[in-house]
């Protein structure tokens, strides 16, 4: 019965760690990385947030989208991730976010969806979630 009762006890201290599996340790990280990136665009810091988090083939036309929304004036307000969904077998994933911006000199408000598609990089020392779709095109 002492064995019995051992062997139960070991099981329940091992289930806790059994459910922290790579696949969900992946899973959370792309979350945190999907808010941690918007919020980073939300709060003026485009330039930052494209070594971290943008695909090295997307770097250029992410660095040139970046300056161009910096001269245009554009200053989001909100964002809102509205979805994501997580392809575990591929390593992929996608995140529909909308975005509250204006435009100076103006003080209308406007909204608009942004589709970003995201992948793992699980390789070298930038290993991690990089997007890949562009920043979105603010009119």
């Amino acid at each position: 019965m002492k064995k019995f009762v051992l062997w139960i006890t070991v099981l329940s201290l091992c289930i806790p760690f059994a459910a922290c599996t790579p696949s969900k340790a992946i899973r959370s990280e792309f979350e945190k990385s999907v808010k941690d990136y918007n919020r980073m665009i939300r709060w003026q810091e485009i330039a930052a947030a494209g070594p971290m988090y943008v695909t090295q083939e997307s770097r250029e036309q992410y660095i040139n989208d970046s300056e161009s929304i910096k001269k245009r004036d554009i200053i989001i307000t909100d964002f809102r991730v509205t979805s994501m969904e997580y392809y575990e077998d591929k390593n992929q994933g996608k995140a529909l976010v909308e975005f509250d911006y204006y435009i100076l000199p103006s003080n209308l408000i406007k909204t608009l969806s942004d589709k970003q598609e995201w992948e793992y990089e699980g390789i070298g020392i930038e290993k991690g979630w990089k997007v890949k779709s562009p920043l979105p095109e603010f009119d």
